[in-house]
């Protein structure tokens, strides 16, 4: 839900905050995060400093989770405009 990104040299130091599923363990959302610096990384083909800011999800957030078969959700699925390592790709690419 917040994205930041700053270059210095050839290096981008990307800090986002992300919503992610509350039962989800810890080890599983470091592992999210090393994937994410990875994917960036070599998508971006330059170095990458990924910081990654974590808040449990909320009964609010359900519409907009893509999250299949969720054992907490409230609410249906309605909308999903989060962020992926290709989106962000997308928009560090883009002229």
């Amino acid at each position: 839900h917040r994205l930041r990104v700053r270059e210095s040299g050839r290096k981008l130091h990307i800090n986002i905050h992300m919503v992610v599923p509350r039962y989800l363990p810890l080890d599983k959302v470091h592992e999210l995060e090393i994937g994410m610096t990875a994917d960036l990384s070599v998508a971006l083909d330059r170095p990458v400093d990924f910081m990654m800011h974590v808040d449990p999800c909320r009964p609010n957030y359900c519409s907009l989770c893509s999250v299949q078969n969720c054992p907490v959700r409230e609410k249906d699925q309605t909308d999903f405009s989060g962020w992926t390592s290709r989106s962000l790709v997308v928009s560090f690419t883009k002229d």
